[in-house]
């Protein structure tokens, strides 16, 4: 009996479909990246800008006494029509324009209160833009008034000076105390004191 022989065939490789292959190496570039740390570098680039500094303003004055005669110095043995002139400044100290606003008021602490409720002490004031020449009591840049002449136990309220005022800017004020002409006999004996009470408020905000 005779061995059955199979016949010989040549070999020939499968042949794979263009798309299987795309298929095939998206997988083998998958399977890199994940070994690799899982990510593909993805390029960028950043910028910053840094501001200038934004630095508040300073809002501050100084109330001084200018007066040959000083703001503290008292005066006895008033009669009716006597008056006396004071001198003091405001300046702007700050590093922003201001408006100046001026209050009255008669003390009413201790026993030296008299002016706080009895109307016979007057007071004006009147501002002007350069110190106020002493001697004669005149100012050579047109004077202004600020507060018209009223007893002091009355003078409510606060009373514009200036506005506008630069820093390094300044105001002068000649105050009048007078004590009043027509003063009643119940006045007699009497003694108070006078406060003045300056205010410096900045400027509305406006765009910069």
């Amino acid at each position: 009996m005779s061995a059955h022989v199979t016949p010989y065939r040549a070999f020939r490789p499968r042949r794979v479909s263009v798309t299987k292959k795309v298929a095939l190496t998206a997988a083998a570039v998958g399977v890199a990246a994940a070994a690799s740390g899982g990510v593909l570098a993805a390029w960028s680039q950043t910028s910053s800008l840094i501001s200038g500094s934004y630095t508040t303003g300073i809002v501050t004055t100084s109330f001084t006494d200018t007066g040959t005669n000083a703001w503290t110095t008292s005066v006895p043995n008033l009669i009716p029509g006597d008056y006396v002139y004071r001198y003091l400044r405001i300046d702007n100290t700050g590093t922003v324009k201001q408006d100046f606003a001026l209050t009255v008021a008669g003390v009413t602490n201790g026993t030296d209160n008299a002016w706080a409720s009895d109307p016979s002490l007057r007071i004006t004031v009147t501002r002007c833009a350069v110190a106020w020449t002493q001697a004669t009591n005149s100012c050579g840049n047109s004077p202004a008034t600020v507060i018209t002449t009223r007893p002091v136990s009355t003078a409510s309220g606060s009373f514009p000076v200036q506005t506008d005022v630069a820093p390094s800017g300044a105001m002068y004020l000649q105050v009048k105390l007078e004590l009043d002409a027509n003063a009643p006999n119940s006045v007699q004996g009497r003694s108070g004191k006078v406060q003045l009470t300056e205010t410096g408020t900045q400027q509305a905000g406006t765009q910069r």
